[in-house]
């Protein structure tokens, strides 16, 4: 018998529509604030998909490797297009400055949790939107890692000064917009009424594929000037740190005509004695799926728990993933609502 809880659930998915949730929106005069290229295109995707005007974006680079590169990339195809300014800054307090200097009337954040809640609270808006950051927004982690001590402080900070204790869910949030709503509100049925659908970063990427082409490697490039559509290839993605080379002399061992290399977009690390071709950090994996795919029989996706396996349903269907870790609990529950 279906407990109460997912009977709630069940209701609130097959009822909700993003088509009729989508109309009579306005989000005009809105600042987007991200610091991962993932963010970036989604928060892109909401600018095109809800036609927004005035919108300006502020990028926090600290944490994204080959940040120079993305930014000459955004500048080249963002700016005055979507985005009528794309500031880059190195630290959080330097973008709410820019908030606060701009005085927009929409805010989207990527985070309404603790810290980024209380910094953005400061900022000068009207409305707090949060939008989608990876597998993490639809199952978060953080309050699942922390002690007792700490969950408790967390719990009373969310009480009597409204932040979320997980995403989407802080006082002041007007609206979340995610790629799957069904799936969020799957695992959070109490935001079903702040909820919003949008097109997502893999959208955005297939609408500048051969924008994004220029920037990968020459050594990348030149595996499109033969056809190869009898053959397979691995596309590894790295972890914090790159990835084991265990891991990496395994896949050597398989029949692929080529191997390829992307690092984790914030570190930028590789591995030692790596001899085939590394992509920059900061290059959406989902792009280089994507180009992989139109070439190749079949492209096999080697991961440590990455998002992209998550918008698989999204790339075209010769595209496999093999998971190099052992998938955690909350890894293994938000892939069992996906799929």
């Amino acid at each position: 018998m279906l407990s109460c809880y997912l009977i709630a659930n069940l209701i609130k998915c097959f009822a909700y529509n993003p088509l009729r949730s989508k109309k009579s929106m306005n989000f005009n005069d809105s600042i987007f604030v991200c610091s991962k290229p993932l963010q970036f295109f989604n928060a892109a995707s909401i600018a095109r998909g809800y036609g927004i005007e005035n919108a300006k974006m502020i990028v926090v680079d600290r944490a994204i490797s080959d940040a120079e590169s993305f930014s000459d990339f955004v500048l080249s195809n963002y700016l005055g297009d979507l985005f009528d300014e794309v500031i880059f800054v190195s630290s959080y307090d330097e973008a709410v400055k820019e908030v606060n200097a701009a005085k927009c009337r929409n805010l989207f954040v990527e985070d309404d949790r603790v810290s980024l809640y209380y910094l953005f609270q400061k900022a000068d808006h009207e409305n707090l939107l949060v939008y989608e950051e990876g597998i993490g927004t639809y199952l978060g982690h953080y309050k699942y890692m922390l002690s007792w001590p700490k969950y408790f402080r967390w719990y009373l900070s969310s009480k009597l000064f409204g932040c979320g204790l997980d995403f989407g869910e802080s006082r002041s949030t007007k609206f979340v917009f995610v790629r799957y709503p069904k799936i969020l509100i799957w695992f959070k049925p109490k935001l079903a009424g702040k909820v919003k659908p949008i097109a997502g970063h893999i959208s955005e990427i297939n609408l500048l594929k051969d924008q994004l082409f220029e920037f990968c490697s020459d050594n990348f490039q030149s595996l499109f000037d033969e056809g190869k559509a009898e053959e397979d290839v691995a596309l590894i993605l790295g972890t914090w740190g790159g990835l084991k080379y265990e891991d990496y002399e395994s896949i050597c061992g398989k029949s692929y005509s080529e191997i390829l290399y992307k690092p984790h977009p914030h570190d930028g690390a590789g591995i030692k004695k790596i001899a085939d071709i590394r992509e920059l950090a900061w290059l959406p994996a989902e792009a280089l799926v994507l180009f992989l795919a139109e070439a190749y029989r079949k492209v096999v996706v080697y991961h440590y728990g990455s998002s992209v396996e998550f918008y698989k349903r999204d790339l075209p269907k010769n595209v496999e993933f093999y998971c190099l870790s052992s998938p955690g609990l909350r890894y293994q529950r938000i892939m069992k609502a996906a799929y």
